[in-house]
């Protein structure tokens, strides 16, 4: 079904994990956008300033990706009638400008929301795995496991974690409840046997 839906920052950590159609314009330009929705039911965006380092680094570039960008995804599928899978982040909690823009995202998300758009949000937590950038402390650890090192941990605090792959099957789950897609088609003889096997294995 991903085939059918527009990914935006499918060249990402996340997005290279996903199959559906890649965006290959830039987000600020709208015109780039209505050129990519053809035959699209809806779209993943998953583009964004990503980390807080590089937000502190690129102030002006993140508040152009993470809100002009998104924005103009929200308009496009407003006006085309699709949906959006906004895919955000655990650290709209924390003080700082990757989280703040993307709260604010949320709040545009619910505003367009109550124009009439099928939007949803989807907050990650910290996702972690090969080719992650190397400053994100998964990585640092798998890569000193990996040197035969130990690695330095000095908090004790807990994090929710979750492994890439794992990620995109969840993005995709959610692609398939955004396009209606819940459950299985299955015949009733299918069904009947599937719950004979599952009294048998219940019995044992």
């Amino acid at each position: 079904m991903m085939k059918n839906v527009l990914v935006t920052g499918y060249q990402g950590f996340i997005g290279k994990e996903l199959n559906g159609k890649p965006f290959k314009g830039r987000l600020e330009n709208y015109q780039d956008l209505i050129n990519s929705i053809e035959n699209v039911d809806g779209i993943v965006h998953l583009a964004a300033k990503s980390s807080r380092i590089s937000c502190e680094n690129d102030p002006r570039g993140c508040i152009s990706s993470n809100l002009v960008g998104l924005s103009n995804v929200l308009e496009v599928a407003l006006r085309r009638n699709i949906w959006v899978l906004f895919i955000s982040t655990f650290q709209v909690k924390e003080r700082n400008l990757y989280g703040m823009t993307k709260l604010v995202g949320e709040e545009l998300c619910r505003i367009y929301q109550n124009e009439g758009l099928k939007v949803k949000i989807l907050r990650l937590p910290i996702v972690y795995g090969p080719d992650d950038r190397h400053h994100k402390v998964a990585t640092r650890i798998m890569n000193a496991i990996k040197s035969g090192f130990k690695a330095k941990i000095d908090t004790k605090k807990k994090f929710y974690f979750a492994y890439v792959t794992d990620i995109a099957k969840v993005i995709e789950n959610e692609v398939d409840m955004m396009m209606g897609n819940i459950g299985k088609k299955s015949s009733l003889m299918t069904l009947d046997e599937g719950i004979r096997k599952f009294l048998h294995e219940e019995k044992k």
